[in-house]
């Protein structure tokens, strides 16, 4: 045991635990003298729980931590959980994790997977707020017991970093209901969303309203009335859409678009010889496997900052308008045939933002998931191969989209990811990686012109 302060507090550190809590519990059970606050936190845990008795799974690399604080009775105690979820989710914003959303009561989810789970549990004169944060996915991913789990796999978030951001921002949470009720209400996951609700033997169906002042969640049932909750358990009701999901480069239209777009650019005199000279060079770091896919895209983007956002819209548009005009015929009427039958049109691809939102504009997409470009102009999150499989199912759990009932259009072998996460895989003249795979797994191929 290491004991040490964090963020003004005395802290127990254990290379492995049981649980956290239990560790706290046994130790009043036992009579043992206990400084509050005290934190003791563990590199992994054995035996961790969640609510209703549940296991939390816990691995190593992630953040299990318990917090004991003042309480009087079990209620005030409870009281404390969507306190502490607020904590973890300015803790989780300060290191710049992005689309944290906070499922009620207790839980934390990112993209659509379960990254966090609290329990709040009451001791004579206090109460054991126990955290677990899945930092990084481990090797071979989570077991199926373990349900929706996901990681928050981000460089920068470290158990140390997240940890001492929890403890700062705890007191705080607890300190302004206000300011903590805004942004719990802000970060809900489950507004607006149909759910279904167990409280005791008793079923209700109907759609999430918001959030109380006193954290309750307010549910107008099926059969129109208004009630709030403040126990039980909620799930979240999978509406029965479907999603047609489309690659851009190479299936609706032959080759990359990036290196198109910076002829394009070069043509209109906007790129200097030199920063030209630097995309060339980038480009075959990449193809020798010397540097990521995003370099070369955040070379093409760096002549951006020296125009004007109305001259940037300009360039972005008029090469949007090109690749449409470029684009197979096969592949656009695939797009109006599946917008026909009721999907909803998606462009999944691995092309940047700035020309992409125009190209879905002009097709008419639902939904763009492409690469993201930063305010300084760094291409840093590719959405390339599972990248794209996490974009898609962060997508279906905001709009109800089931994987069984859509399909996927891909042309390269990382696509391979979402063509079999979905009911309808196609390949788009596929590349000869992608070809052998389709063999393997029976994928239908198409050819489009």
């Amino acid at each position: 045991m290491n004991i040490h302060t964090l963020s003004g507090m005395e802290a127990w550190q254990f290379d492995s635990l049981p649980s956290t809590n239990l560790y706290i519990k046994e130790a009043f059970r036992r009579g043992d003298p206990l400084p509050m606050p005290l934190c003791v936190y563990a590199d992994s845990q054995t035996q961790g729980r969640g609510r209703m008795t549940r296991s939390f799974v816990s691995p190593g690399g992630g953040l299990y931590m318990s917090v004991l604080l003042p309480a009087k009775t079990p209620e005030e105690a409870a009281g404390k959980t969507p306190y502490a979820a607020v904590a973890v989710l300015r803790a989780l914003l300060d290191l710049g994790v992005k689309n944290v959303r906070i499922k009620w009561v207790n839980d934390l989810y990112l993209d659509g997977k379960k990254i966090c789970g609290i329990l709040c549990e009451h001791v004579p004169g206090g109460v054991i707020i126990g955290i677990g944060v899945n930092i990084q996915t481990p090797h071979g991913g989570f077991p199926p017991e373990a349900g929706p789990a996901g990681a928050i796999d981000q460089d920068g978030v470290t158990r140390d970093s997240l940890l001492e951001k929890i403890l700062l921002h705890l007191p705080a949470a607890l300190e302004n209901p206000t300011d903590s009720l805004d942004a719990y209400r802000t970060h809900a996951l489950l507004t607006g969303k149909q759910v279904i609700c167990h409280v005791g033997d008793r079923e209700l169906r109907g759609t999430v309203q918001g959030v109380s002042d006193d954290f309750g969640l307010i549910l107008k049932t099926e059969e129109d009335e208004t009630v709030t909750l403040h126990s039980g358990e909620v799930t979240r009701v999978r509406e029965q859409k479907k999603a047609a999901f489309f690659d851009f480069d190479g299936t609706i239209r032959r080759g990359d678009s990036i290196v198109p777009y910076v002829s394009f650019v070069r043509k209109k005199g906007k790129m200097p010889l030199t920063q030209y000279a630097w995309v060339l060079c980038a480009t075959a770091l990449y193809l020798l496997r010397l540097q990521p896919s995003t370099l070369p895209k955040t070379a093409a983007l760096a002549f951006r900052k020296r125009l004007t956002p109305q001259e940037r819209s300009a360039i972005d548009s008029e090469f949007a308008a090109y690749l449409i005009q470029t684009a197979y015929r096969d592949a656009l009427r695939e797009w109006e045939k599946r917008r026909a039958e009721g999907y909803q049109m998606v462009l999944l691809s691995a092309s940047t933002e700035n020309y992409m939102q125009y190209v879905a504009a002009l097709l008419k997409a639902d939904a763009l998931l492409c690469t993201p470009v930063e305010n300084d102009g760094k291409v840093k999150n590719n959405c390339h191969g599972k990248a794209k499989v996490t974009r898609a199912e962060q997508y279906a759990w905001e709009n109800g989209v089931d994987f069984a009932l859509s399909c996927a259009y891909g042309d390269s072998g990382s696509d391979i990811h979402i063509l079999t996460h979905v009911k309808d895989g196609f390949a788009v003249n596929p590349k000869r990686k992608l070809l052998k795979l389709c063999r393997e797994k029976q994928l239908p191929v198409l050819t489009w012109k």
